[in-house]
């Protein structure tokens, strides 16, 4: 990936990048068969695997890169390139993925959940603290869902529900950090947010242990770095990890990478953490 931009350096001390067997990942999120589907073209007419997936030390857990992990394993890949975190480290943390809708609706409901009308900061700290299981603001105003006792699978079914219905009357909408929707919705770019709670690391890989996955776009691990750009030719997956961990090593060893700062917009995304861009175009 070209850094213009960026400063280059010799690669001395990169975030390790290693292949292991394909089938040790355990995901956490269920995939979604059009974005799967799409991705699988993709990475057949590129040939290529441009970034790592992010995955805990150890037991493999993904935290990034679900898509990915799903379209190699429906190829029929051995292997797959990580980059591993101590999930246990505090500089891991889990937010999430807030829904941006271009309209305003307050009306609906569902079938044994108890609703209210509340303030905008109300229902925020509520869905944050982990009292309610949905919010959807609009401007000051918000609809709560509620639920005693609160369970965390039982939110994201709802929010799943929700999807359903916008996307059977045609609705469209986006994905933003928590931060960016409210920004968003004040500066009148966006007409509503769909506000689920978060995650706990716990209930993450619970699901992950279980194979009661949690449904796309539910976690946003915040990370302190990642790598992109590795560009690995689709080829070597289909080795065994001993194989290709010697490609991989070979390529990626003196290769050149410019680091992003946090914030820093690449490839239409904002990436909260540091980013290590490797670019294979200079000497």
């Amino acid at each position: 990936m070209p850094t213009e931009g960026v400063e280059m350096m010799a690669l001395n001390r990169p975030p390790p990048v290693l292949a292991i067997p394909l089938d040790k990942i355990r995901p956490h999120e269920q995939s979604d068969r059009k974005l799967l589907t799409a991705l699988i073209k993709s990475l057949e007419g590129d040939g290529v695997l441009r970034d790592p997936v992010l995955v805990t030390e150890g037991d493999w857990m993904l935290l990034d890169g679900t898509h990915r992990y799903w379209a190699l394993r429906e190829m029929g890949c051995q292997s797959i390139p990580v980059c591993t975190f101590d999930y246990s480290s505090e500089e891991i943390k889990v937010g999430c993925w807030y829904r941006c809708l271009d309209f305003c609706d307050l009306s609906p409901s569902f079938d044994g959940i108890r609703s209210e009308i509340v303030p905008r900061e109300t229902a925020l700290a509520a869905v944050s603290e982990r009292s309610a299981l949905l919010s959807v603001v609009c401007g000051r105003t918000a609809r709560l869902y509620c639920s005693s006792p609160f369970d965390i699978h039982r939110s994201y079914r709802l929010l799943s529900e929700f999807e359903e219905r916008l996307r059977k009357e045609g609705k469209v909408l986006s994905f933003s950090t928590e931060e960016d929707s409210v920004g968003r919705l004040l500066a009148g770019e966006i007409g509503a947010i769909v506000a689920p709670p978060p995650i706990l690391k716990a209930e993450a890989r619970a699901a992950a242990s279980s194979g009661d996955l949690f449904p796309i776009k539910s976690t946003r691990h915040v990370i302190p770095y990642r790598p992109i750009g590795i560009d690995l030719p689709l080829e070597w997956l289909y080795l065994d990890p001993d194989s290709a961990n010697r490609k991989i090593n070979e390529k990626l060893r003196n290769a050149k990478f410019g680091i992003a700062k946090k914030g820093s917009v690449l490839r239409g995304r904002r990436y909260e953490e540091e980013v290590y861009i490797y670019d294979f175009t200079k000497p």
